[in-house]
Order: C-alpha cells, then sequence, then structure tokens
C-alpha cells in the first residue's frame, strides 16, 4: 500500500528508483499525449495507453517495466483502466518531478508561483529579451524563449562547467535538487522569492530562468522547457537493478572489538555529560540552540572535542534524556529530564538502548548543517524529514556487502551515492551521506567501512538484545593504587560511579576508567557529611583487596582538618578556635571580596551570604563546614533539578 507521510500525504520517500522512473513515466507519457498539467492538484482525464508509457521508458528493460507497473497498480500509486494508466493528482504532487512528466513544471508555472515582477524582469534580461511592460508579458516571453530549444542551448553554451554539469544531472535523473540560492522574501511565508548573492552555479542558472524555486524550503528544480530542449531522444530512463558492489572491497577485520571500545568510550562521555548538565545546566539562547561559549565549555569538561560534545548533547535531547526547563524569569536551561534518574540505574547496555534508537529513528542528521562552512549549534534542529530513511537506506546498502568486507570512505564514495540513491531516489549527497556514516562508526554501528553486529541489529530492529550481547556488565569494584587512583575495568556500575565521583577527580576513559583522589576531592565528600570512617568503610567495600596507606592518610587527614573553622547562619559570621587561622582569613587579599572582619579572637563577620562566603573560602583552598543556628553542622546537598519529559 502507498506510504503516508505524517500529515496523512502520499509519501514516495522510501520507494526504490525504478517506482519513480515508472511513474515518471506515466506522467511523461501524459504529457505527450495532452500537454503540461496546469497545476499539481489538476484533477481533468490524463490517463494514457500502457503501450505509450512503455514507449518513452529506455529500451532494453521494458519487461520489467511492466512489472513494476503491476505492482504499483496494485498498490494504488497508478490508477488502470482497462489498457489506460493514470497518476492520480495526490501521487503526483508527492512525485514533485513529474509533473511534466520527472522533467519539472513549466517555467511559466514556477515563475507565476514563486517570483514578483522584479525578479521575473530580471530573469528575462538575463536571457536577453527585449524589456516587456509588464510581469505578465515578461513572464510569457520567458516561457516562449525557453521553449525553443536553440536558445537553450545558446545560453547554457557560455554557462560555467560546474552549471552545466549540473543542469546535465537534472536532465538525466529529475529536475530538484538541494539548494540555498534562494530566500524568501517575507519571514512569514514562502510564496516568493528572490536569489542569494553567492555567485555559485545554481545563481547562474537562477538568474537566467533556468532554475526555480519548487516551493519546498531548500530544493529547486529545473523547468520542463529546459529538460525538453537537452533530452533529445525522451526516453525517461529506468534501472531495475541497484548498482553492482564493487569488487574491491578490503578486508574489515576486528569490527566487533573496534564497535565495544566504541560504545564504551559513547557510554562513558554520556554519562558524565548527564552528569555535568545536573551540576552546571547550559544556557539556551535566545535564537535557539546552546551557544558556542557554553558547547566548549562542556567539551574541555569531559575532555572530548566540540564536535562530538555537540553530537552527545543532541543524542541526549533525542533519547528524551536532556531537557529544556525555564525559569521564573524565562531563562532556559538545558537540564536532564526525570528519566536521567531511573536511566542512571541502569546497566551500561540499558544505558545505551535508547541512545542508540534516538539515532536510529531520529528526524536529524546530527552532525550536518544545511549551510556548508557553518557550525551547527546543539539543540538546532532542521526537521528533517528524510533523515530516517537515508540511515535506513545507508544500512541497506551495507548489509549488502561480502562477510568479512568493508567499504574504503575515499574510494567507494560513490557507489555509495549510487546505491542508496537508487533505494531512496533524492535522499542521497555527499555531505549527508558522510556525515551519517561518521555517526554510525562514533556509536559502533559500523567500523572499518562494514556494519557491525550492532549495525545489523538497527537494520533489523533488534539493538537491545545485540547491545546485551556487544556491552559487558558493570563493574561493582576498583582497583586502588598507592599513586591515589582507582582504575575500574569496563564500565563502572551507577553505584560504583557514584561513590568515586563524591570523593575523586574522574581522569580518563576508554577500556579503563581512572579516578584520582586529592585533597580537594576528598574535601567534598567530607563537605557532603561523609566522615573518614564512612568513606574507607564504603571504599573498602568496592576494592579489590585492601586499601592503600597513602589514600586511607589522605582521607583521615582532610577529615581532622575540616571544619576548623565554621560558617554560622547568623548573618553571616564565621568562627574558629583557631586564632591564628582567623587572622589569616582577614588579612587575606584573595577573600578581600567578603569583606571580612574580626570581631572577636575567634569569630569573623562576613559581608557576604553563607552561601558566597562558603564558596569563597572553598575556592581560596579552605575547608569550612556549614552550621546551623544550634551548632549542629549542617550537611549539604546539592539541589536536583530536572526538565520535564517530552514524551511518555
Amino acid at each position: 500500500m502507498a506510504r503516508l507521510d505524517t500529515l496523512g500525504r502520499v509519501s514516495l520517500l522510501f520507494r526504490p528508483l525504478p517506482d519513480h522512473q515508472v511513474l515518471a513515466a506515466v506522467a511523461w507519457a501524459a504529457t505527450l499525449r495532452h500537454g503540461p498539467v496546469p497545476n499539481p492538484w489538476w484533477r481533468g482525464d490524463r490517463a494514457v495507453p500502457i503501450a505509450e508509457v512503455l514507449a518513452v521508458l529506455a529500451p532494453g528493460h521494458r519487461e520489467a517495466a511492466g512489472a513494476r507497473l503491476d505492482i504499483l497498480v496494485s498498490e494504488h500509486l497508478l490508477v488502470r483502466d482497462a489498457d489506460r494508466l493514470a497518476v492520480p493528482p495526490e501521487v503526483l504532487a508527492a512525485l514533485g518531478d513529474a509533473v511534466g512528466g520527472g522533467l519539472g513544471r513549466s517555467a511559466v508555472m514556477l515563475a507565476d508561483a514563486f517570483y514578483n515582477a522584479a525578479e521575473v524582469h530580471l530573469i528575462a534580461e538575463g536571457l536577453g529579451l527585449p524589456a516587456s511592460r509588464n510581469r505578465d508579458a515578461a513572464r510569457k516571453a520567458i516561457g516562449a524563449a525557453l521553449a525553443d530549444p536553440e536558445r537553450v542551448r545558446w545560453v547554457l553554451a557560455d554557462a560555467p562547467q560546474e552549471a552545466g554539469a549540473l543542469v546535465d544531472r537534472l536532465v538525466a535523473n529529475g529536475p530538484r535538487v538541494r539548494s540555498r540560492c534562494f530566500t524568501a522574501n517575507s519571514p512569514y511565508g514562502h510564496s516568493r522569492y528572490t536569489w542569494r548573492e553567492d555567485g555559485g552555479a545554481e545563481h547562474w542558472l537562477a538568474v537566467r530562468g533556468l532554475l526555480y524555486p519548487s516551493g519546498e524550503a531548500g530544493v529547486a528544480e529545473l523547468p520542463y522547457e529546459v529538460a525538453e530542449a537537452l533530452r533529445g531522444d525522451r526516453f525517461v530512463p529506468f534501472t531495475p537493478v541497484p548498482p553492482a558492489v564493487p569488487d574491491n572491497l578490503p578486508l574489515a577485520a576486528r569490527v566487533e572489538d573496534e564497535a565495544r571500545a566504541r560504545l564504551g568510550v559513547l557510554g562513558g562521555v554520556v554519562e558524565r555529560l548527564l552528569a555535568a548538565c545536573a551540576e552546571r545546566p547550559m544556557g539556551v539562547r535566545r535564537s535557539g540552540g546552546v551557544g558556542l561559549r557554553e558547547t566548549k565549555r562542556l567539551a574541555a569538561e569531559l575532555g572530548v572535542d566540540e564536535a562530538f560534545a555537540r553530537f552527545c548533547v543532541d543524542l541526549c535531547y533525542a533519547a528524551d534524556l536532556l531537557g529544556v526547563a525555564a525559569e521564573p524569569e524565562g531563562t532556559l536551561w538545558v537540564l536532564p529530564t526525570t528519566a536521567y534518574d531511573r536511566w542512571l540505574s541502569r546497566g551500561p547496555a540499558e544505558r545505551l538502548a535508547p541512545i542508540v534508537a534516538a539515532w536510529a529513528g531520529g528526524a536529524e542528521i546530527f552532525t550536518w548543517w544545511p549551510v556548508e562552512g557553518e557550525t551547527r549549534a546543539a539543540l538546532s534542529t532542521t526537521g528533517d524529514a528524510e533523515a530516517a530513511g537515508l540511515r535506513a537506506a545507508l544500512l541497506e546498502v551495507l548489509a549488502g556487502l561480502p562477510d568479512g568486507r568493508g567499504l574504503d570512505r575515499a574510494t567507494h564514495l560513490p557507489f555509495v551515492l549510487a546505491a542508496t540513491g537508487w533505494l531512496c531516489p533524492g535522499l542521497a549527497d555527499d555531505r549527508r551521506v558522510t556525515c551519517v556514516l561518521d555517526e554510525s562508526e562514533i556509536l559502533g554501528v559500523t567500523a572499518h567501512g562494514a556494519l557491525t553486529a550492532l549495525g545489523r541489529a538497527v537494520h533489523e530492529g533488534t539493538v537491545a538484545d545485540a547491545l546485551d550481547k556487544l556491552v559487558p556488565p558493570a563493574s561493582e569494584t576498583a582497583v586502588f593504587q598507592a599513586d591515589l587512583t582507582a582504575v575500574v575495568t569496563g564500565a563502572p556500575s551507577a553505584k560504583l560511579s557514584a561513590l568515586l565521583g563524591s570523593a575523586a577527580v574522574r581522569e580518563s576513559e576508554g577500556h579503563a576508567v581512572v579516578w584520582r583522589f586529592t585533597p580537594e576531592s576528598v574535601r567534598q565528600a567530607v563537605d557532603a557529611g561523609r566522615t573518614a570512617e564512612q568513606l574507607l568503610k564504603a571504599l573498602t567495600r568496592a576494592a579489590k583487596g585492601p586499601l592503600p596507606q597513602p589514600l586511607t592518610y589522605l582521607i583521615n587527614d582532610v577529615a581532622r582538618t575540616h571544619g576548623r573553622m565554621r560558617v554560622v547562619r547568623a548573618g553571616c559570621a564565621v568562627r574558629s578556635d583557631d586564632e591564628a587561622l582567623l587572622r589569616e582569613l582577614a588579612a587575606s587579599t584573595a577573600l578581600r571580596e567578603l569583606g571580612l572582619r574580626l570581631i572577636a579572637p575567634t569569630v569573623l563577620i562576613s559581608g557576604m551570604p553563607e552561601d558566597e562566603t562558603l564558596r569563597a573560602l572553598r575556592a581560596a583552598g579552605y575547608a569550612p563546614a556549614l552550621e546551623a543556628e544550634t551548632g549542629a553542622t549542617v550537611v549539604e546537598r546539592i539541589p536536583r533539578r530536572r526538565a520535564p519529559r517530552r514524551r511518555r
């Protein structure tokens, strides 16, 4: 049956190239018999005999084309009445390039639909036509000029090489191409367009009426007259089988090991990214997306490059693990969603499952941006309805490679583009395909140009089972070393990660994760209410073997000095039995902003609130504890902030 898009319209995104070609042949035969369609939704009788349809198809495969006709009729993409065929208006509109038979709409129709008078007169001038008295006269003159094959060839004789090559490709393969040479005249709609002054091949064609807006954002269309003038035999090409797999594919060895390593890195980065956003949320720009400065900060904190950080932010957002929450004053922040806490309790494979699923089904190519050379901001959406289809087509191409063989990107990209274009015509261009391939390698879906077990699972829809087999279970123990590091082989469990993260600094990722204990990191654990005895007991339970003496000494020493001074909530005072320490604080230039004043040998008054006083003292290397009005030590807990989930 015909596939529908999200608005219930007929969608041809996932139909292979021969289906598009046969539909175009029916529409082209109708054009030869009845003339161009006045508009895409015209409902007059345009049926044509089947023999005329087969006659306009390139010879050699007409038996195969007849079989495709039968399939399209059975799926209601063609209407058959005895020996006559017609393309339904809904399918004609979805085909786009079939208005005129796979050769685009007429220049008159396109100019009337998408240009104001100024652009029409400029096109007439670009074609060397005399000035017209009004827009309608100029539009008709353009149509007449382009209907003259000699004039079209005369104009193209002076075309830059890139422009001529683009026209040849559109004549052979259909009239639509991704383009940014048009811009809407009004921010409130796309009914009228003008040209971007970029000077490229598409601009050269557009100002001469050889390329027009299609009405779809970012897509241009070659007019019917140009294709008719240049297509001498008028045959519609027919390609019944996909391109043959090259016979020079290199060996792809140890792909599963590579996938396992990639997933280990990805899992660790995602875990730390979500924790970082929980502790210090990223701000959202007024124009949308996350600013470059915030992305740089996050990338530095995670120890990865900015592109990888952006990709992971977008993946976590697509997986509903990151969301946007608004403050009362209207500021927007990127925070973990309410799904994050449950996600934390899961094992490594379960954590990765929503990430991989979000990539496989996401309506984005997360690392692609339509403006070449611009840097995409994290959480900037393109709303790409074709992304999932392009990913599925690429995986289908890779699934057809011989076992143990992979693609060499530099050598075999033309084959990938051709094979993907056969499965999903119009979706594959080199930038988008390259971005999808890059993303698939980061996720362990591909390695060395071949599908991994996870890639085959994504292709077949069995991601969870593949991850269970590929990703080892979480480690519950660590090796504590005399250099004050703790090493965890594989991915640490949520419990172990929380314990080590509360008292140590995470240093490195890979096959093993390393934490380092420092006086500052241990002090954070004591600030949060742990005693030395409690911390040592918890670390001992998680250790493979006894704790080394240097670590025990460090923890006991930090705990012994902790609280020698105390910040009192009486608005705000700092007290300590160590009088010399308080005199040192009062004289410190690093703490000048607090306005510390000694009012008694054991009491200082701060001019700042308690939270700012605590923060400044800790930044200066001291270890204060917070004290309640009753004299009891207050255990500080970081408030938990979460964004709402977008789906249930």
